[in-house]
Order: structure tokens, then sequence, then C-alpha cells
């Protein structure tokens, strides 16, 4: 009895199938060495899962090539992806163009996927995107995933204006891609170990994003000094260095991912985040920048049970607020990121999110009067990467507001009422005056404090 589960080998996570052995080792090898074809690849999907025998890469690239050369369209596209990532055998991406190219002709929907990619971004074989829009296609119209992933960002591509910064950020994509993949080769030399640490799973991502945003919003002198290495050794002595290795690939894989994000957002949309994530943080000297003409308020996510709201809390924000969710009725959750604003409008707001009984969690950073609004969730999440939450004095035109100001007072019994720390929130808008931000930067302060009620592998707070 066979059964088929998914598995992916790198290349921007396009996915192949394996087979899964349940049958005896030593009877599969015997009908591979007899010549069976299924037989053959059956046995280096064994080798390389280390099913029935210890893994070895070596001899899994052996067994998968044979049945590979007997015509076996599944054994082709697998052998593609062995040589795109240098898995068993040296890296050779002509090589993986020759063998996804024979299997997308027997019609594998994988391998015009992985052909695609080749063609996309010249990897051993010509740069031609009107041929790799043409395997995107094929293997689009037998419903692979990627591939119609794919073929969404170059139909986007294609349909923004040429713009110098885009241009940079799309040309820095394609040699990230090329530089990950020659990283992981190198460390394959040493070990198949490909385990880098959940801690570095995100590892430079909110400096590839604010990266990525400089260019677009027209600083990039303000992060040049974010720009990852582009040269490093491309050779590993030991399992450290392999390991090393394999973490700056993850570096560049998270900086295609963020660049791909940054690109994707309107003018309006990067340069609010570019306000909010990135204006002196990481050491950017970059100057705020102020947003022009009237900005979507919100956007639905998720279907429409997520409300991510845009832009600062300003006159009529909870009016909008309200008349967003009253509007919307999937609504369950209000993702929240703003550098501020009206006291009174985040009170108003945060009542209003209570009486509905919704969520909230945050997009992006939280500052000012925004953590009031956030407090407003029945359960209030923060996800890696952690945007931050900040806090400072309360002001007018006049200058900040007096500590003993009633509206101290009204702030601490909605914190209270809200199943929070009004000793914690307060104190945090004391410490900072208002041209400051006292930043909570240890997230066990905010579930200690009952700020927020859960945070990803971080804490859980219930109330």
């Amino acid at each position: 009895m066979f059964r088929v589960i998914r598995g992916c080998i790198g290349l921007a996570a396009i996915c192949f199938a394996l087979i899964v052995q349940a049958q005896d080792f030593e009877t599969v090898k015997r009908a591979a060495e007899q010549g069976d074809v299924k037989a053959q690849y059956l046995l280096g999907t064994m080798y390389a899962q280390g099913r029935g025998v210890t893994q070895n890469r070596t001899e899994s690239a052996k067994w998968i090539q044979k049945a590979a050369e007997q015509g076996n369209a599944q054994a082709r596209t697998s052998l593609g992806f062995l040589y795109a990532e240098g898995l068993g055998v040296t890296q050779n991406y002509t090589e993986a163009a020759k063998w996804f190219r024979l299997a997308a002709e027997q019609g594998n929907a994988d391998a015009q996927a992985g052909l695609g990619f080749l063609c996309e971004n010249g990897l051993g074989i010509a740069k031609n995107l009107v041929e790799a829009a043409k395997w995107y296609s094929k293997a689009a119209e037998q419903g692979n995933a990627n591939a119609k992933a794919a073929l969404g960002e170059m139909h986007d591509e294609a349909a923004q204006p040429r713009d110098s910064a885009v241009e940079t950020l799309s040309s820095e994509i394609q040699q990230a891609i090329i530089l990950s993949a020659k990283l992981r080769s190198a460390a394959n030399i040493v070990n198949n170990t490909v385990w880098i640490g959940t801690i570095n799973h995100e590892i430079d991502l909110k400096e590839h994003t604010c990266y990525s945003l400089g260019l677009l919003v027209g600083q990039p002198d303000s992060v040049r000094h974010l720009r990852l290495n582009r040269n490093p050794s491309l050779k590993a002595a030991d399992s450290d260095e392999a390991f090393d290795l394999r973490v700056i690939a993850r570096s560049l894989d998270n900086f295609v991912g963020a660049a791909k994000h940054a690109k994707g957002l309107s003018p309006q949309e990067r340069i609010q985040e570019w306000n909010l994530d990135c204006v002196g943080q990481l050491g950017i000297k970059g100057r705020f920048i102020e947003t022009t003409g009237e900005s979507t308020f919100y956007r639905l996510k998720n279907n429409g049970e997520v409300l991510q709201v845009l832009g600062k809390i300003e006159q009529g924000f909870a009016a909008r607020l309200r008349a967003a969710i009253e509007a919307n009725p999937r609504v369950r959750i209000i993702a929240l990121g703003s550098g501020g604003g009206l006291v009174s409008e985040a009170l108003e707001a945060g009542w209003y999110i209570r009486f509905r009984g919704l969520e909230t969690t945050l997009w992006n950073n939280c500052f000012s009067a925004c953590p009031l609004v956030f407090l407003g969730g029945v359960e209030r999440s923060i996800w890696s990467p952690y945007p931050f939450l900040g806090f400072h004095k309360i002001y007018t035109e006049s200058g900040a507001v007096p500590l003993t100001s009633p509206v101290y007072q009204e702030i601490s019994e909605y914190v209270r009422q809200m199943g929070a720390s009004p000793q914690f929130v307060l104190g945090k808008m004391f410490s900072a005056e208002p041209s400051q931000m006292s930043v909570v930067r240890d997230t066990r302060d905010l579930c200690d404090n009952k700020i927020a009620t859960w945070i990803q592998r971080r804490c859980s707070s219930k109330w």
C-alpha cells in the first residue's frame, strides 16, 4: 500500500509529492535493483526521508535519477528539485531545468511550476517572462497553488507603472532568491540538518521591511545601513558554519517576503507603515512623511472577519469605526496600527468595541491613544513579529495636561473596566513627555498587567 503526502524542497516553497512507503525496505530495494521504475523512485524517497533505512541524500538522488532516466514524471520532477537545491547532488540549475522540462512536457504540474520559476528568475536557463507565464499557466490550470500565486505576482508587477525604486527592489529580490539557494547548497555539502531554531524564523524581518519601505518612499540614504550583505562566504567547514549559512539564507528569504509585501502596498499604505514602523527606529534618521489626500479608513481581511483600521485616531474616528463595523457584520477582530491621535475618540471607539464583544489585535505599532482602543477588545492578541505599544502624557496645543486632570481619572476607570492595570498604563503615560514615547519592549509586562490577553509564543493572561 502506498499513500501520497505533500513535501517541499525550498525554491520559493514550490512543493512536490513524495510517496511514503508502507512496505519493507529490503523488498523495495530488490525490486529497484531489478529495474522496477516505481520501486526505484520509492527507494529514493525512502533514503531521502530515512524511512526503513538511515537517511542518505546521495543514495536518494541516485535511485530517483534511475527512475527519472526511465521516464517516470514524478521522479523527473523530484530530480529537478534535488538539482535546484543541491540535495544529494551538486547544485546545477541547468540540470534542474532539463529534468523539470521533461516532466513538464509530460504534464506534471509541479514540474511546470518549477520550470516557470527558473524561467522567471533566469536560473539555468535564459530569463524569459513569457515562457515563465506559459508554464505557470499550465500548472495553474491543474490547480497548482504556487503557480497561481506566481502568476498573480507577475500580473501585479506588470500592472505597476515603471518606477526606479520598484525596479531596484525587484532586482534585489531576484538576487536574494539566487543567493539563498546557493547558501543552502553550500550548507548541504556539510550536512542535511535544516533546522535553524524558531528564534531565527523571522530574523532581520523588521530591518528588511524598513529597508524596502525606505527605498519605495524615496528615502534610500536613511536605510542604506540596513541592506543585507550580499557577498557572504559560500563555504562551510563544519556544522556550525553550515548552520550560519542557513540562517543567512533564512534572512534572505525574509527579505524576499518583506520586499514583496512592501511592493504590494499602495503609496499611502507604504507611508503609513514607514511612519509607524521605521522612522526613528533601527538607526533610521529618515523623516516622518505627511500623508496627502484622503486615505482609506479600513481594509477587510480573512473573509471579512478582520477589520484592519488605517490612519490616525482623529476627529470622527469612533463614528467611522462604528459605521465600518455595522456595515460588515462578519467582523469579529479589529486590527490596529496607529501613531495615535485624540484620547476622546480612542475611548469612545474602545467602549464600542467592548459593547460589540469584538477582539482586537495589532497589525502595526500602536502608540499614544491607540493602546486605549486596543484595550477595548474582549480578547487582545499580539502576533509575532510583535508590534510595539507606546504611551506618553496627554497634551493640548498649550502643552502637557496636568497629571491631576480629570481626564486621567477617566482613563484609569476605563482601563480598570477593560480588565487591565490602571497603574501600569498611567505609569507609562506619566513617564514620557508628549514629544517622547514610553515603548513597552518586554512582552511579559503586557501579559502581567493584562494589557494583552495572548501573545504568540510568549504568554497568555486571562482575567
